[in-house]
């Protein structure tokens, strides 16, 4: 006889419904004694149902951690990136590109006191200088008037010197991107994780961007190469359209689980993953993959699979039909 318990089945007339179900049964298990991190909710399709989960365990007063693909170019660490990018352009710029950086939390690469622009002084720069586009030299004339602290000062000192040097290489984008990340992890992501909830929902989603911009930054490097060796005229802008390409990928990487957060899982990311407490949502029609009957009889296929001399065999009429799911 097995040990293991017998599935309950609940059913709702919504997903709200069954939302709500499924966080009374997550809170029970938990008054019960459970760990958070020994419950998992696995959904078919989860962005069909990560928000009423959510919704349902904020009444509960219960986190989530949703184990959902990284949209790299809605991040800070990418926007930060980009930003960069677009102000190393030998142009004149307008006061939104100039300040876009710092606004990002842009930290010196050399500093020995690194620590962003503080938000004040960002935003009284915001209220003084004027919109239109202007040259850098025109802007560090502007900035002066105001009376910057010093962190705005070694900003545009780096930006010019960067804008100033010989057109980007290869090696310099890799060298300029990777210690503008790495500033980012040092000074800002600590800062960032004061600053989150008990789940550090937002500091894990981060710190996963900030590993996914390291990939990124080499990427972008890699191909930047291979475009100059066909003739493309090196510039930040080709960096930057480059990155943005890249980011747009998608690699498919993973938030990290949580302890103090209740898992949500997509049925195609639970392999391997083992939970003494697994809650299925969605058991209904049409929700899930269903397997189809195949065209081929049970001797071909078995022929098929063996190797048997069934490689190119084809059922009758000659023909290999495709059934949709």
């Amino acid at each position: 006889m097995s040990d293991s318990p017998t599935p309950e089945t609940v059913t709702a007339s919504t997903r709200e419904a069954e939302a709500r179900r499924v966080v009374e049964v997550v809170a029970d298990h938990v008054d019960e004694g459970t760990s958070l991190s020994d419950i998992v909710v696995v959904a078919p399709d989860l962005s069909r149902y990560e928000a009423a989960l959510t919704d349902a365990a904020g009444a509960f007063d219960l986190q989530t951690a949703a184990w959902t693909q990284l949209p790299l170019t809605d991040t800070l660490p990418y926007r930060l990136v980009a930003a960069v990018c677009r102000v190393l352009v030998d142009a004149p710029c307008s006061r939104a590109t100039l300040l876009a950086p710092l606004e990002y939390e842009w930290v010196h690469p050399e500093a020995a006191d690194p620590a962003p622009v503080p938000t004040p002084a960002l935003a009284r720069l915001a209220r003084e200088l004027p919109e239109e586009e202007r040259s850098l030299a025109e802007w560090n004339d502007l900035v002066a008037e105001t009376e910057p602290p010093r962190s705005v000062t070694r900003y545009l000192g780096w930006v010019a010197a960067t804008r100033d040097g010989p057109d980007p290489t290869p090696q310099t984008v890799r060298r300029t991107l990777s210690g503008i990340v790495d500033r980012y992890e040092e000074a800002v992501l600590p800062r960032r994780r004061d600053r989150d909830d008990e789940a550090l929902g937002a500091t894990a989603r981060t710190t996963r961007s900030v590993v996914r911009m390291r990939d990124l930054v080499t990427q972008a490097a890699a191909t930047y190469d291979d475009r100059l060796e066909t003739g493309m005229e090196p510039s930040w802008r080709a960096v930057d359209r480059i990155a943005e390409t890249v980011a747009g990928y998608r690699a498919g990487r993973r938030e990290h689980a949580n302890a103090r957060a209740l898992d949500l899982v997509e049925a195609n990311d639970t392999w391997g993953l083992s939970r003494p407490v697994v809650i299925v949502v969605g058991l209904r029609d049409g929700e899930w993959l269903r397997a189809h009957e195949s065209v081929l009889t049970d001797a071909l296929a078995q022929r098929v699979l063996a190797g048997d001399g069934g490689g190119n065999a084809q059922p009758p009429g000659g023909v290999v039909r495709r059934r949709r799911p």
